[in-house]
């Protein structure tokens, strides 16, 4: 337990000392219409990540993790591991930014009989701000999904709303 604490304390301190920002978010997920097939967006499921950027003039370079429940009429939770790159469009007070993401998804709970979406690419584009010290962004993203049955390959598209507060 020693050692994992000593470890995490490095691991803030470095980041501080190397200038890295970290975003723990919060938000909801859900499907866009291409999956279920509705057309409206009815149907939330909560999500949480942890971003960690590095400032080069005005774009944030880094990675991140973020977690993803299922959203009704489809069963499928994914994990995420994504690269970023986020373009600070007028680096002022209230900061305006695109942002893409590109990464595999690690992890899926399904329920979803013939389609598995762990170990497939996961990719997107979004808009937010910063404000300070919080974050807003809305993401719409794509999760491929593997055909186990012998069907046909899927995508699942999604649309994010998250909320962050930079941690360091």
């Amino acid at each position: 337990m020693k050692k994992l604490v000593v470890a995490l304390f490095l691991v803030a301190l470095s980041t501080i000392a190397l200038g890295i920002d970290s975003h723990l978010r919060f938000g909801a997920i859900t499907n866009a219409e291409k999956y279920n097939g509705e057309d409206e967006f009815s149907n939330y499921s909560p999500a949480f990540g942890l971003e960690v950027t590095q400032s080069l003039f005005l774009f944030d370079v880094g990675g991140g993790i973020q977690y993803n429940d299922k959203v009704e009429g489809t069963d499928v939770a994914t994990t995420p591991v994504y690269g970023l790159v986020r373009w600070n469009i007028i680096p002022i007070a209230i900061k305006p930014y695109l942002v893409a993401k590109a990464g595999k998804s690690i992890y899926s709970r399904n329920s979803v009989n013939g389609s598995d979406p762990e170990g497939n690419n996961f990719y997107g584009a979004g808009a937010g701000m910063n404000v300070r010290n919080l974050q807003l962004e809305l993401f719409y993203s794509i999760t491929e999904l593997d055909d186990t049955d012998g069907r046909r390959d899927d995508e699942m598209e999604q649309v994010t709303l998250m909320a962050g507060y930079k941690i360091f």
